[in-house]
C-alpha cells in the first residue's frame, strides 16, 4: 500500500499548477511494475474465504481478525484503484479487477463500482474496451477449464452474461451520451 501512495505522490500530477521544476521527481511505473502491482493485488485481495480461514491459523471464531483482514484487503484494492483512476496505472489493468465484480460484490462491490464509474467518466471508449477485455478474460478462462464445447446454459456462462448486463447498466439510459462507447463495444 505504501508503494501505491508513493506512486500517487510522485506521479505526473506533481507538476500541475506551474510546478514544472519538480519534473525530475516524477516517476512513471513501467509495465513490469504495473503487472507486479496487479499480481500482488490479485493474490492478496481476491482470495476465497477458505484460504483466509486457513491463514488465520485455526482462529476461525475471531470475527475481529476477519473484519481487520477484510479492511486491509479493501484498503489495498482502493489504493490500487486510485492508481487506475489517476492514470498512473494503465486502465487495462482494471479488467482483472472488474471481472471479480459479481463474485466479490459483498466485500468489494462499492470500490469496484466506484472505480468503474470514475474510469467511465475519464474515458468512455477506453472504459468500454476494458469492460470487454474483462469479459473476454472470464470467457477464455471458462473455455480453458471446460473445453471449447461449453454448455451455454451453465451457471458460469450465465454469470458472465449477468456481469455483462450489469456493465451495460453502468452506462446509463441516455443513448445519445453513450452511443460512441456502445458502438465500440459492438466492434
Amino acid at each position: 500500500m505504501l508503494l501505491c501512495d508513493l506512486l500517487m505522490i510522485f506521479s505526473h500530477q506533481l507538476m500541475t499548477g506551474g510546478r514544472e521544476g519538480l519534473q525530475p521527481l516524477v516517476f512513471n511505473p513501467d509495465t513490469g511494475l504495473q503487472s507486479e502491482l496487479l499480481s500482488f493485488v490479485m493474490d492478496h485481495v481476491f482470495i476465497d474465504q477458505d484460504e483466509e480461514n486457513q491463514s488465520m491459523e485455526g482462529d476461525e471464531e475471531d470475527e475481529a481478525n476477519k473484519i481487520e483482514a477484510l479492511h486491509k484487503r479493501r484498503n489495498l484494492l482502493a489504493a490500487f484503484s486510485k492508481l487506475i483512476i489517476y492514470d498512473i496505472v494503465d486502465m487495462h489493468a482494471a479488467a482483472d479487477i472488474f471481472k471479480h465484480y459479481m463474485k466479490y460484490y459483498n466485500d468489494y462491490g462499492d470500490i469496484i463500482k466506484e472505480t468503474l464509474s470514475k474510469t467511465r467518466q475519464i474515458d468512455k471508449i477506453q472504459c468500454a474496451k476494458t469492460l470487454i477485455l474483462s469479459l473476454q478474460q472470464l470467457f477464455n478462462e471458462l473455455v480453458q477449464e471446460q473445453g471449447p464445447n461449453l454448455d451455454r446454459t451453465s451457471a458460469h456462462v450465465s454469470g458472465i452474461k449477468e456481469l455483462a448486463r450489469r456493465f451495460a447498466l453502468t452506462f446509463g439510459l441516455d443513448q445519445i451520451k453513450t452511443r460512441e462507447a456502445v458502438a465500440t463495444l459492438h466492434k
